[in-house]
């Protein structure tokens, strides 16, 4: 069977893209508002109502993915995301309370601000085809 798809080249005729077997499809976005972490026994956990979800009927036209931007986390040594769950038509997240008590002491050090450490990233979901 022959190749069928989408091939972008160069002027030079080198590949430069090739979609062959499926296409992406952007269905939306949720951008979490910037948060302050909770220090809860020694531990800085997020606070509950950072957990959440969404429906997305568009789910049910291929296979699921995501990713993060950051949209003003506080993130010197690096991104917080949540954990992320697809089920059917929904997704779900949550932030798991080791990770963040890491990623919060991390931004802490040295002597800075708990602030704006959990949250203020976007969640960009879609399906393939």
């Amino acid at each position: 069977m022959a190749d069928v798809g989408l091939r972008v080249r160069s002027e030079s005729g080198y590949v430069e893209s090739s979609v062959t077997t499926r296409l992406s499809k952007m269905i939306g976005s949720y951008t979490f508002p910037l948060y302050n972490p909770v220090n809860s026994n020694n531990k800085w956990v997020a606070p509950p109502e950072a957990n959440g979800g969404l429906v997305v009927n568009d789910f049910s036209g291929g296979e699921p993915f995501y990713y993060f931007t950051c949209e003003g986390q506080k993130s010197t040594y690096g991104m917080l995301v949540p954990s992320v769950t697809i089920s059917g038509n929904s997704i779900i997240w949550t932030w798991d309370p080791d990770v963040v008590n890491y990623h919060v002491r991390m931004e802490m050090f040295p002597n800075q601000p708990t602030s704006n450490t959990v949250g203020g990233i976007t969640l960009h979901y879609g399906v393939y085809s």
